[in-house]
């Protein structure tokens, strides 16, 4: 957000709680406004965009970004982590994208942006829930590329490793190649101006990823059972 800011976009945000981004609307009071969504509650959208309808009559991109991780004890299977992660991972997503897209149709050339994951490229122990809402997320991004593609609005998914953040911070495992969230912000802003298909980063964790993925069922299901015994 900083970085659009800086580049003098109009930035508008939206979240449950705008507590937080006060500071940085004193800092530039023209070019940032805030309006208050829960992305999991469909109204509460529609209403959102509402408003930036009246007021800005189009939006060139629209980044969606919000998120929740809820992992797995296999031990106990509950559908409830399921659907935790689901309800604003994969359903808060598409409620945004059934708002905006009328929005998006009205710019000249516009962009959806969608935060997904580099998990959803292989299973993760632990990670059923959150991994599978991510991967449904990716799934929905890259069909809406060719379908959205003739109407001029380009389609990019952000799929990160791990980014140090408040959410990260709550995991009690260590976390291969660690971006700091300022180069994680230049990663994604770097793809979304040269509107790149898919955003995905560090390299080295995203290839190891990819390479588990490709394995044999039976090599890949034995490498990654060991990381539920440490």
């Amino acid at each position: 957000m900083i970085l659009f800011l800086a580049k003098k976009a109009i930035v508008i945000a939206t979240s449950r709680h705008l507590e937080s981004l006060t500071e940085l609307k004193e800092k530039f009071p023209k070019q940032l406004d805030l309006i208050s969504a829960d992305i999991t509650n469909l109204d509460s959208v529609n209403a959102c965009i509402e408003q930036i309808k009246k007021k800005y009559n189009h939006i060139d991109i629209a980044f969606l970004n919000a998120g929740n991780c809820y992992y797995f004890n296999v031990k106990y299977f509950d559908v409830n982590i399921l659907s935790k992660n689901f309800e604003v991972n994969f359903f808060g997503m598409a409620n945004c994208i059934q708002a905006v897209l009328p929005l998006l149709r009205c710019a000249k050339s516009s962009q959806l942006v969608g935060m997904a994951s580099s998990v959803a490229y292989v299973g993760l122990p632990k990670a059923e829930g959150y991994g599978a809402s991510k991967s449904a997320a990716l799934y929905l991004l890259h069909a809406l590329q060719p379908d959205l593609h003739n109407e001029n609005i380009s389609v990019s998914v952000v799929c990160p490793g791990f980014v140090k953040t408040p959410l990260t911070d709550k995991n009690e495992f260590q976390m291969p190649f660690l971006v700091p969230v300022e180069k994680a912000a230049k990663y994604i802003i770097a793809g979304i101006i040269s509107k790149k298909r898919e955003i995905s980063f560090p390299k080295k964790l995203i290839v190891i990823f990819k390479m588990l993925a490709f394995l044999p069922d039976s090599l890949r299901i034995s490498i990654l059972s060991r990381l539920v015994k440490t």
